[in-house]
């Protein structure tokens, strides 16, 4: 994972570094102090959502790994419960209307519930999947914390820079996780890839 995602997110933030580079830069917000902090602040987002998208992607890959498909299916789906939470209690988000937060906290035990019902149906052996399922809510819980954290980077930025930034950003940390495990990222070996036959 740490070799395939390095590449990839490498070469997708330098092309679209390339990109950028083609684009005119215009911009009509007047020079301020605000404007200023607010890009700085933007920026700083940008470069914290790189690093939430690549742990995210870590934990995820560790969890299937780790549990069924069946349990990563459904654990995953708690995101939307993380996401609600993330906004309302700490990057509070104005576009969540009162109306939606009380549909959303009624939803929740019956979510909670399902899952419970769902997970203690499964007749595999729940202590050999513990630690992927324990990986795929906090996976779930990543994955909040970094849409969450894009729309705050794209606040003051054009959405090609944030993304850039969240390809280069996360590129990096697997290039950082691959040398601490010794990944080879020049020679990959078929047996570690998924072959899919159709």
């Amino acid at each position: 994972i740490e070799m395939i995602c390095f590449w990839r997110l490498i070469a997708a933030g330098l092309l679209l570094q390339a990109y950028s580079l083609t684009k005119k830069r215009s911009s009509n917000a007047p020079f301020t102090l605000k404007n200023v902090q607010e890009i700085s602040s933007s920026k700083k987002w940008a470069v914290a959502t790189g690093f939430f998208f690549y742990i995210h992607i870590w934990t995820f890959v560790f969890a299937v790994h780790h549990t069924s498909v069946a349990h990563v299916v459904i654990l995953f789906s708690t995101n939307p419960i993380f996401t609600a939470l993330i906004s309302r209690f700490w990057l509070r988000d104005a576009h969540m209307s009162p109306s939606m937060s009380q549909r959303i906290w009624a939803a929740y035990p019956l979510a909670l519930l399902g899952i419970f019902l769902l997970l203690s149906g499964d007749e595999t052996d729940q202590g050999a999947h513990l630690s992927g399922d324990a990986m795929i809510v906090f996976s779930a819980f990543l994955h909040s914390f970094y849409l969450l954290a894009a729309r705050r980077a794209r606040m003051a930025l054009p959405n090609l820079a944030v993304s850039k930034t969240i390809y280069l950003v996360s590129g990096v940390f697997f290039l950082a996780t691959g040398l601490v495990f010794g990944v080879d990222f020049i020679h990959f070996d078929p047996k570690n890839g998924v072959v899919v036959k159709l």
